[in-house]
């Protein structure tokens, strides 16, 4: 089932990447490897998606872009078959914030920056959240891009959700962890 797949993949790789072990998402695996993944094609993307982040944020940025290959090649072939759920645009959300990951690690930071805004731009899109005033906020391109800040952005980051959460304001939900 979709549950199944679904878990099968996403289980391991946010392990991996919530706990920034980056190592360990580029060496994740597509298991178990008897599962009929040809009939779920989004839940194996997950895993390519974690591994090209590792990849990428480990300096391997060669080996992360065939992943990233992997994620485009999954995304053609879901366009082919589109079901009910538009299965290809996910994945190529993860194809472009892994881009963003790998301009990164090539010191391409404006690349960078610009592949996450398209990447949350075409989420809002997909998911129709066209109320989503966050996105629109100066305060969510530093939570796209703090993570890779080495010089203080993550502290201040952190600092600033316990603020929120201490005064009750709502706190924006971002891809902030994974970096």
């Amino acid at each position: 089932s979709f549950k199944t797949a679904f878990h099968l993949s996403s289980i391991p790789a946010r392990y991996a990447l919530e706990r920034r072990r980056w190592s360990e998402a580029a060496a994740l695996e597509v298991r178990p490897a008897a599962f009929p993944w040809d009939h779920f094609r989004y839940a194996e993307a997950i895993t390519y998606f974690a591994r090209a982040m590792g990849l990428a944020r480990s300096g391997d940025t060669a080996s992360a872009r065939k992943e990233i290959e992997k994620l485009a090649s999954i995304q053609k072939a879901l366009e082919q078959a589109r079901g009910e759920y538009n299965w290809e645009a996910q994945v190529e959300v993860q194809r472009l914030a892994a881009s963003a990951c790998v301009a990164h690690a090539e010191g391409n930071n404006e690349k960078a920056l610009q592949l996450l805004r398209t990447a949350a731009e075409h989420a809002v899109s997909v998911h129709g959240h066209e109320d989503f005033r966050f996105r629109t906020s100066s305060w969510a391109d530093f939570a796209m891009y703090q993570s890779w800040d080495e010089g203080g952005g993550y502290a201040f980051m952190l600092k600033n959700r316990q603020e929120q959460r201490a005064t009750g304001r709502p706190i924006p939900q971002v891809n902030e962890e994974y970096g």
